[in-house]
């Protein structure tokens, strides 16, 4: 009897790359390559610049921007330290997703509690 497990194709990398290369449609034909213009290249490097974001600038940022609302407990500028604070822990999160945790230790009630946000 033949075991189940010898119809599954190879799921490691080096089973993966064979099983592309296997499938690729060869061609006869030279595949030609143009150099890329400056306008591409500056596209493409602006692409990738959006694209990376430094979460520790940006968390400073954040910090910088709450600073001068501490004292303040005006309505608006309890909203505006409230999304402040949404994206510094969006900012967590993000750091937290990259280094492979599965959840996110944060407590943000006592952190907002202790800043005097609610």
């Amino acid at each position: 009897m033949a075991s189940g497990s010898q119809n599954q194709p190879d799921q490691s990398l080096s089973g993966i790359l064979q099983l592309a290369v296997e499938n690729t449609v060869q061609s006869d034909e030279p595949v030609e390559r143009e150099e890329m213009t400056e306008e591409k290249k500056e596209f493409l490097r602006n692409v990738f610049n959006d694209l990376h974001c430094d979460e520790a600038k940006e968390m400073k940022k954040t910090v910088d921007n709450i600073k001068p609302l501490l004292g303040s407990s005006h309505e608006n500028d309890t909203l505006v330290k409230a999304s402040l604070l949404e994206h510094l822990q969006d900012l967590c999160q993000t750091i937290d997703n990259a280094s492979g945790k599965l959840h996110i230790k944060s407590n943000w009630s006592h952190a907002k509690t202790f800043l005097g946000f609610f």
